[in-house]
């Protein structure tokens, strides 16, 4: 198989990886966990609605994007901005193993569209 055609039958998670460490970089660069979590939910949700069958792995390429900026960013010495009210932690091995929770919501999302599509699904044989 070529390059192309390589890239055709992969373009999904392709995509997927690419949003994933979008997501990501947008959690290092927020000092509020809300506008990753507004991101991730969604967009899994998406994958997991259109494809279905592969649910846990959109779960995994979109929500890896977070430990992996947070591994980046401790590798490269950046300090991400932290919330005026709040002690700011320092980043260590820690926070980027803590910072994989985000495949849970990565998860959530995925099986709530793969569940709601096959309520659908069963709703639509019904009538």
């Amino acid at each position: 198989m070529t390059l192309s055609k390589r890239i055709i039958h992969h373009w999904p998670a392709l995509l997927a990886l690419l949003l994933g460490l979008l997501i990501g970089y947008v959690d290092l660069h927020s000092d509020e966990v809300w506008a990753a979590l507004i991101l991730l939910l969604p967009v899994t949700f998406l994958f997991g609605w259109v494809w279905p069958q592969q649910a846990w792995q959109w779960a995994l390429l979109l929500g890896v994007g977070i430990p992996l900026g947070y591994l980046i960013a401790l590798l490269t010495g950046y300090t991400p901005p932290c919330h005026p009210h709040l002690p700011c932690a320092a980043l260590n091995i820690n926070t980027v193993s803590q910072s994989a929770m985000a495949l849970i919501p990565a998860l959530i999302g995925a099986y709530v569209a793969v569940m709601l599509r096959w309520v659908v699904a069963d709703w639509q044989s019904q009538g």
